[in-house]
């Protein structure tokens, strides 16, 4: 009997610590792709900043350029409240793929017009001489992972003929 008790105990004890370790791991897993997920979002606005930050700005230059950036993160707080899936495309015998395709279209072409309005506000408060800086700076992350991918493609390439 108390063999039995002390066994059962002792299970329970490692059902309940595997639980407690199965539910911190997801948990940790979630934070883990919400913070993946910010960093994405943000990703472009830390780019901007990153770069424009180089040119030189006065004070006056930085209040535009920080009214742009509220402006672009609160159309996309916006797009991102409205980001569901176009339930109207699910009808009673078919799929319509017009109307899904077109919802998910117009999320995008909102998106895209968000950042034109970004790099226009940006380039607006630029004087041509900033303007070279700030190319030169947000460019060069995006041609130093082109240089890198085009390297790794072409690495691959070569270990499979050998």
């Amino acid at each position: 009997m108390f063999k039995t008790l002390l066994v059962s105990s002792a299970l329970a004890s490692m059902l309940l610590v595997g639980n407690l370790h199965a539910k911190n791991h997801t948990a940790m897993q979630n934070t883990h792709k919400e913070n993946h997920s910010q960093h994405e979002k943000m990703h472009l606005v830390k780019k901007v900043v990153a770069a424009v930050s180089k040119t030189g700005l006065n004070s006056d230059q930085v209040a535009k350029i920080t009214e742009a950036i509220d402006n672009f993160k609160a159309v996309k707080r916006e797009l991102k409240k409205s980001k569901m899936f176009p339930i109207d495309a699910l009808k009673d015998d078919k799929f319509d793929t017009e109307v899904f395709v077109n919802a998910k279209s117009d999320m995008f072409n909102k998106k895209m017009q968000a950042v034109s309005e970004l790099f226009t506000s940006v380039y607006s408060v630029l004087t041509p001489e900033q303007r070279v800086v700030f190319k030169r700076e947000f460019t060069a992350p995006i041609v130093e992972k082109m240089i890198k991918k085009g390297m790794t493609k072409h690495h691959s390439k070569n270990k499979s003929c050998h």
